[in-house]
């Protein structure tokens, strides 16, 4: 068992926070700022690649990546890094659960 400042030091956490409540929402606001496709899929590929091989993940990702380029998300972020603007991403439609 170790305490915080030791877990930085040996790379099991990348940083330790004395604000945890303020540094989370601040990290929750990121992320919920950020592309809904990519967002989703990222959590996704983990998931999946939690369970299965590094060759299996990468074939989820790349599937994953391809479909993510049929959205409107990359264009809307190039358009609006381009105009220095925040991205007003689409949101994601709802998946039928079958």
């Amino acid at each position: 068992i170790f305490d915080a400042n030791e877990a930085l030091r040996i790379g099991f956490v990348s940083r330790v926070s004395d604000r945890v409540m303020d540094d989370a929402l601040a990290l929750c606001q990121t992320i919920a700022s950020l592309s809904p496709v990519a967002v989703y899929g990222t959590k996704r590929s983990l998931l999946y690649s939690r369970d299965h091989t590094v060759q299996e993940g990468l074939d989820h990702i790349a599937l994953h990546n391809s479909l993510a380029l049929m959205t409107h998300d990359i264009p809307t972020a190039i358009v609006s890094a381009k105009q220095k603007q925040k991205p007003n991403f689409e949101k994601m439609p709802k998946f039928a659960k079958l």
